[in-house]
């Protein structure tokens, strides 16, 4: 008889311990199902996903071409501007200065065209613009 007692007081004591766990585990699957909620975390992963997007537009569009390394005006580099490596490569580089018209370049120097109507007189150890030669 005691041992009944005792293991009914042992749950007793143990649903009281447990009763408020088990209050606070349904509160918390109730809260997951509020529609708000999830709302708000679908919005907020949106936005997130909108952002990543837009930055990798942005990168994507900053490598693309020489076109975007144009400033406002046009113009891709201004005189004394360091012109990107990538520009300095043998693809950009004129050889046949004579043909369009352009003086030759002094010793260190060489014309580097972008496109067919902007030249540039560019350092070739330091890649800066000594002369811009534009819409030509």
């Amino acid at each position: 008889m005691k041992r009944i007692t005792k293991l009914a007081a042992l749950a007793v004591s143990l649903s009281l311990v447990l009763s408020p766990v088990a209050q606070a585990h349904d509160r918390d699957s109730r809260d997951d199902k509020r529609p708000y909620q999830s709302q708000q975390y679908k919005q907020h992963q949106d936005r997130n996903d909108q952002r990543r997007q837009a930055d990798r537009r942005h990168d994507d569009r900053r490598h693309v071409s020489a076109k975007h390394d144009r400033n406002q005006h046009g113009a891709y580099w201004k005189v004394g501007q360091k012109v990107p490596d990538r520009y300095r490569g043998q693809h950009y580089v004129v050889q046949t200065w004579k043909k369009h018209n352009l003086h030759q370049p002094p010793r260190g120097y060489q014309w580097v065209s972008v496109d067919s109507s902007n030249y540039f007189l560019v350092g070739v150890a330091t890649g800066v613009v000594l002369q811009a030669i534009l819409n030509r």
